[in-house]
């Protein structure tokens, strides 16, 4: 007895929507944490009607977030999600430590996908510096003769390296960390005296005195 076999077709036409490559401009891998900026970044396909753009970030150990928009005012709004175009990244804000930047692109609107993009960024230190002792401003006289003086870090221990500027200043070899005042090469009065260090990370840190110079008595 033959049995009769039944079959049915059914169509489904599937729509495959492309999705746009995306990315964050302006968003560096890394920042120094007394990095002063302001450090500006931006969606790379701004400007689609209908669209909504988000930029987001982890945040600190405190809540805080690296992520700030301005308002018309100059007014900074830090919050870890933000829909904008553009914001900006601010290391000092939230000190040392790895965040991870966020951006989606909704053009569902358009018939359009959900696309993610994240990049890990790092905030790295840049441990504070200082010389001739903790004494802010240095007072010395015309003719007291030379000033050794010798770069450190705040926290203890010679940096090692480093360059000195100002009146009266020999930096003798380069880089170094040390070098000499004289004041005998500088008018009486108040003189800026700075110390730059490059930390093995890339970071500089300055530290600005003042040396006071008074005028050594007739004899």
């Amino acid at each position: 007895v033959a049995t009769p076999t039944c079959s049915d077709v059914k169509e489904l036409i599937v729509t495959v929507i492309g999705y746009e490559t995306i990315y964050i401009d302006n968003l560096a891998d890394e920042y120094c944490e007394n990095g002063a900026g302001p450090f500006r970044i931006e969606v790379n396909n701004p400007g689609e009607s209908g669209a909504v753009y988000t930029l987001s970030s982890t945040t600190n150990a405190i809540g805080r977030s690296p992520l700030y928009v301005v308002d018309g005012a100059g007014v900074r709004t830090y919050l870890s999600s933000h829909t904008a175009e553009v914001a900006y990244f601010d290391p000092a804000y939230v000190g040392i430590g790895s965040y991870f930047v966020t951006y989606r692109f909704d053009n569902t609107a358009n018939n359009g996908c959900i696309t993610v993009f994240t990049k890990r960024v790092d905030v790295v230190a840049a441990p504070d510096v200082n010389f001739g002792g903790i004494t802010d401003p240095v007072n010395y006289c015309q003719d007291g003769g030379l000033v050794e003086l010798e770069g450190s870090f705040v926290a203890g221990g010679f940096t090692g390296s480093g360059n000195f500027s100002g009146a009266g200043i020999d930096n003798g070899t380069p880089d170094d960390g040390r070098a000499t005042f004289n004041p005998m090469l500088v008018t009486p009065g108040d003189h800026p005296i700075i110390y730059t260090y490059e930390h093995a990370n890339g970071c500089l840190t300055t530290r600005t005195k003042t040396f006071t110079v008074r005028q050594s008595p007739a004899v």
